[in-house]
């Protein structure tokens, strides 16, 4: 089981949480819980952060989800946090 709640302090946060379902064993388990932002302002962070802002958004996790889990066990969005339960192919 791996827990996870500080992808949006890492620039190429797509590419960790991809990283992190590929170390998990099958069947493993994945508890993620961190910060979302609306599409447009991790946009706007982006441009004028130089990619040093680059904050996970809904759809962006949304899309890895679909593509590396094969169960979701439970997930909530409150506000501009995000929690999931996934499972590993």
């Amino acid at each position: 089981m791996a827990t996870q709640k500080t992808t949006h302090h890492i620039p190429n946060w797509e590419a960790a949480l991809v990283e992190m379902f590929r170390v998990l064993k099958p069947g493993g388990f994945l508890i993620y819980s961190d910060l979302i932002l609306p599409g447009w302002i991790a946009a706007l962070l982006c441009h004028f952060g130089n990619d040093r802002y680059r904050f996970p958004t809904r759809t962006g996790l949304d899309r890895i989800i679909e593509d590396k889990a094969s169960r979701v066990i439970c997930q909530t969005t409150r506000g501009w946090f995000y929690e999931v339960i996934l499972q590993r192919n």
